[in-house]
């Protein structure tokens, strides 16, 4: 009784001192607001699935704010969220993580390496005979070069990257996918909250958006690892407004979180395909939240090693 009374007293002053007047209606209507509420993700339990320890790093990225393009609302939320399942389920050491929001052009170069394929950060972080599996995450903008329709590339967009300068200023996936793939790991792991239409990016040309490289290029490239991607070719990665997340990235941790769903053939482990599988229900899965929006979202999973284990189901 006490606490409400002081946040009426303070909406009252408030509203005094700026002079607004709200006839009829009681101030404490306007504090009780629930866009400052926390995530529902944070009411999501964690199990212990594996125990990586030092034989696992990650590098998550979350792209919220651009120089030049719309923001990507909740991919701050993702990149925490991806933090936690890899702490709390998967074991890894705090310190194996690079966690990085509003990445620009020049870490993912450090990071990742550069087109001319020099090493970066985290090649550097895998220590021979303990370093078993590399992980990355990303949520944020990705699409094509839309001013040159002859590039099939597909670019993930660093915070900086230039629209008229795709090219230049973003980071290829081709990049990526060859960096990664010679590292000396047994796993790579990529997971992609984003779309690569490039109608989020406002490209409308219809010769822009057949982009080649997170559908058709990453099982080549990427033999001894698995690209999990939000959405298909030509489709939206929508947002799931109520729980404040991309909507592949929640509805992934929380399929996680009760394994024995995903484990499709009953062998008591969930391999990536089951897991996309699990994701790709039509009555309960991301197509159905996506066709709440009126729009059409399949995940993918690519890679050599996509009928691998992902973790097992009974733990």
């Amino acid at each position: 009784m006490k606490k409400t009374l002081l946040v009426c007293i303070i909406a009252q002053l408030y509203l005094s001192a700026f002079g607004q007047e709200f006839e009829g209606v009681s101030p404490a209507v306007y504090i009780d607001i629930k866009e400052d509420a926390a995530p529902v993700a944070t009411t999501l339990s964690f199990n212990k699935l594996r125990n990586v320890g030092n034989s696992a790093i990650a590098v998550i990225i979350g792209n919220k704010d651009y120089d030049e393009f719309g923001e990507v609302a909740y991919a701050q939320n993702d990149a925490t969220l991806m933090n936690e399942l890899l702490t709390k389920s998967f074991g890894f050491k705090n310190e194996n993580i690079e966690l990085i929001e509003n990445a620009p052009k020049k870490k993912f170069d450090s990071w990742f390496g550069n087109v001319a394929g020099n090493d970066g950060k985290l090649a550097d972080k895998i220590v021979p005979g303990v370093t078993k599996e590399v992980w990355v995450y990303y949520s944020g903008h990705a699409g094509p070069n839309g001013n040159k329709p002859t590039d099939k590339k597909a670019y993930l967009m660093a915070k900086d990257t230039e629209k008229n300068a795709v090219g230049n200023t973003g980071y290829p996936l081709e990049t990526l996918y060859k960096n990664l793939s010679k590292l000396p790991v047994e796993k790579v792991v990529v997971i992609l909250d984003a779309c690569f239409s490039g109608r989020e990016l406002g490209y409308t040309n219809s010769a822009t958006i057949q982009v080649d490289d997170p559908f058709k290029n990453a099982p080549l490239s990427l033999q001894n690892g698995v690209v999990l991607t939000a959405a298909g070719a030509n489709e939206f990665a929508t947002w799931d407004e109520e729980n404040q997340h991309g909507t592949f990235t929640y509805e992934m941790v929380k399929a996680i979180q009760d394994g024995k769903r995903c484990d499709k053939n009953g062998d008591g482990n969930v391999s990536f395909a089951e897991l996309i599988s699990e994701l790709n229900d039509n009555v309960k899965g991301v197509p159905a939240k996506a066709r709440k929006q009126s729009k059409n979202q399949r995940p993918t999973v690519k890679g050599g090693k996509a009928n691998t284990i992902f973790f097992v189901a009974g733990q």
